[in-house]
């Protein structure tokens, strides 16, 4: 996917985020089947995702206008 590029990210992490900016959800649970896959889920916590790829993301009809995104 181009934005994940261009905003140096990846499906996984945004995916993670995009999750629990929604108040529909009070937590998640990502899989892992390795502790590796465990860090790597705690790391993409950690990762800044600018504002500007989910106005991509919504601006290309590839998510919702009205969902909730990670500020």
């Amino acid at each position: 996917m181009k934005l994940q590029k261009k905003y140096n990210t990846n499906a996984v992490h945004a995916a993670l985020h995009f999750v629990l900016a929604a108040d529909e959800f009070a937590s998640i649970i990502p899989g892992a089947s390795k502790a590796e896959q465990v860090q790597g889920n705690v790391n993409a916590l950690h990762e800044n995702i600018p504002a500007d790829f989910w106005n991509e993301l919504k601006a290309e009809g590839l998510i919702y206008q009205k969902n909730q995104t990670p500020e």
